[in-house]
């Protein structure tokens, strides 16, 4: 697949989570291409630092699901830096 990624940089992804029902199926999409095998996923997972924005938080109903399946996609990489957003003083209100 191609991309504009260059070597030693964090790959940026954005995931709308309320829409996002896989990370591959995501990148997939965006690229225009399917991988070949799980095998061909994981070492395109594994060849890059990622930062991942999981967009929408206090829009899902079952909030734990969907961020765990996400990382769990993306496990066995470099390195995952992650930020959540959400709708300001909702994390407070959840507790």
């Amino acid at each position: 697949m191609g991309e504009a990624w260059e070597p030693g940089k964090r790959y940026p992804v954005f995931l709308h989570l309320p829409g996002c029902t896989s990370v591959r199926r995501w990148m997939e999409d965006a690229a225009g291409g399917r991988f070949s095998s799980d095998q061909a996923w994981r070492e395109y997972v594994r060849g890059k630092q990622w930062f991942v924005v999981l967009d929408s938080f206090d829009e899902l109903g079952d909030k734990t699901k969907v961020v765990d399946k996400v990382m769990k996609e993306l496990s066995g990489c470099k390195g995952v830096k992650a930020v959540v957003t959400c709708r300001s003083g909702y994390l407070k209100e959840e507790g």
